[in-house]
């Protein structure tokens, strides 16, 4: 039997195991995940009775972990910092929040941009993380 390993955990951030990785697998989880739309975002989950069930090399080592997350973000958008600065506000935001204790299985977090190449200030990139987290929530049972 193959050991889990153990990750040293960041004071931020999400572990690589918390992470949604791997192209056929966000593929098939926005084909066929349940969507919620908001504010400049789309939200999509898969259960964690269908989490993991793709061939991917990353699925195989899920070590227990059963809540997964990934960010969306255009090319449009801008150049790499722009977009990554995003991705990791979204991401601390989930962190931070009760949606991982809540739910189980893939959640993926599409940012469509209303414009090209908006530059958002800090105050809008907390809003942003909010509004993900809002949207999210609507898949927890008894949340509307």
């Amino acid at each position: 039997m193959r050991e889990c390993r153990t990750q040293e955990v960041k004071p931020f951030g999400l572990p690589r195991s918390r992470s949604l990785r791997g192209r056929d697998r966000i593929r098939e989880l926005i084909k066929n995940g349940k969507r919620r739309n908001g504010e400049s975002l789309t939200v999509f989950f898969d259960p964690a009775g269908n989490a993991g069930k793709s061939s991917g090399k990353d699925d195989k080592n899920l070590c227990g972990d059963t809540f997964r997350v990934g960010v969306l973000t255009p090319k449009r958008l801008g150049n790499a910092v722009s977009r990554n600065r995003i991705r990791r506000v979204i991401r601390e935001r989930i962190r931070v929040s009760d949606l991982r204790n809540n739910l189980q299985g893939d959640l993926l977090i599409r940012y469509n941009p209303p414009s090209r190449k908006q530059r958002l200030t800090r105050v809008e990139l907390t809003q942003l993380g909010q509004r993900a987290e809002t949207v999210a929530r609507k898949f927890i049972p008894g949340e509307s």
